[in-house]
């Protein structure tokens, strides 16, 4: 058997082609065309040509952002929408950005379209030399850039409240801290008075006496507003205890008239109260409820030039306590600020009327530790009632 001739060089193997050859050519075996990649993608994505003509657009972009096929295909990318694309941030992405790069990532736009508003979108580019196309791929973040923002706003607005509420302690903590340091010289003063007029340690003329008396009476006026303070602190820092007893209300009314009334006397005011003929008993915390008639009946002999009037009524399960005065009255719309710590009417350094401004804001507190409340009627030039009402028994 002849043997043909042998050649002295090995047969070489086929050359590869290269990746994207047999990347179309398996894409045109499965019959995939560019449509179809086009038509898959989620997000809204143009093709352009290079001189950023509208080649093709995906269906996302058409129900996204409202633009009919026929206003698109051979356009300029910047009159589509009837110019609202011509965005700067777009122009600078695609004629500055991109020509000196293959591709650019989240480029964020904020841009206000006539039918949609303001939209947040971050821009992804893709330069496709050998096709001579770009693709742009664009994701609007608008929903999730509002979340965020709620989300950061909600966290600074739980910041702020952890801030004041720190705040709000360590001013009520001094307020109570104070007070308490104030009151106990006071109680020193009001006995050494006591003692004086006594003649213990020695006589005293009559005109000394009315000194001794005016030094009571302001010594005891500061022990109220540290009262006030203090009662506040406490309810600020939720120190507040309720000790409820079944207790005559009727009692505790009257109690609280005889002990202002030295103040309606130096008011010039007369203090009348009503009662009813049979005691009336409710459960309740008996130190509260006399601190809230006497800031209500206190804060109306300090503002009425005419009688006030201390009315005890029951209907139902509820007993009222109404203080009627005849002071200037309250604007409608400033009868819920009055509520407000530290806060009175007239707010001036040079106000007539003196307090801290803690009186009704204490007794309404009080009222709803209680289970009732505070309200107030009131007209300019016709005077103010304030009620009290609370439950017959306990919450």
């Amino acid at each position: 058997m002849r043997e043909g001739p042998k050649s002295d060089e090995p047969a070489s193997p086929a050359e590869p082609r290269p990746a994207r050859e047999r990347l179309d050519e398996e894409i045109r075996e499965a019959g995939i065309t560019a449509a179809d990649i086009v038509e898959s993608i989620h997000d809204p994505l143009v093709v352009l040509t290079s001189d950023l003509r509208v080649r093709v657009v995906n269906p996302v972009f058409y129900e996204q952002f409202r633009v009919s096929p026929e206003e698109t295909t051979g356009r300029l990318i910047y009159e589509l929408g009837n110019g609202q694309w011509d965005i700067p941030e777009l122009h600078t992405l695609l004629e500055e950005i991109l020509p000196a790069n293959d591709a650019f990532d989240g480029y964020e736009v904020t841009h206000e379209f006539e039918d949609l508003g303001w939209r947040v979108m971050l821009l992804n580019a893709r330069r496709l030399d050998h096709l001579q196309l770009i693709l742009l791929v664009i994701t609007d973040v608008t929903d999730r850039k509002q979340v965020e923002a709620l989300r950061a706003a909600r966290d600074a607005a739980e910041e702020a409240r952890k801030a004041a509420e720190e705040a709000n302690m360590v001013k009520s903590q001094f307020l109570a801290t104070m007070s308490h340091e104030l009151r106990t010289p006071l109680t020193g003063v009001i006995g050494l008075t006591d003692l004086l007029e006594t003649d213990v340690l020695g006589p005293t003329t009559g005109r000394q006496k009315e000194s001794l008396a005016r030094i009571r009476r302001s010594a005891w006026h500061l022990v109220r507003i540290i009262d006030e303070i203090m009662a506040y602190a406490r309810s600020e820092t939720g120190r507040t205890e309720i000790r409820r007893e079944r207790i005559p209300v009727t009692d505790v009314v009257r109690e609280v008239v005889e002990m202002l009334g030295p103040v309606s006397d130096d008011h010039e005011v007369d203090l009348r109260l009503t009662v009813p003929d049979e005691p009336v008993l409710v459960a309740t915390d008996r130190g509260k409820l006399s601190q809230i008639v006497v800031n209500l009946v206190g804060n109306a002999l300090k503002f009425s030039e005419a009688p006030v009037h201390v009315r005890l009524s029951v209907a139902d399960d509820w007993i009222q306590i109404a203080v009627e005065d005849a002071g200037p009255g309250i604007p409608a719309e400033r009868q819920e600020e009055i509520f407000e710590p530290f806060t009175q009417l007239d707010g001036s350094t040079t106000r007539e009327k003196g307090g801290t401004g803690l009186g009704l804001a204490v007794a309404r507190r009080h009222a709803r530790l209680l289970g009732g409340d505070v309200d107030v009627k009131s007209a300019v030039g016709e005077g103010s009632t304030f009620s009290l009402r609370l439950p017959r028994t306990s919450q």
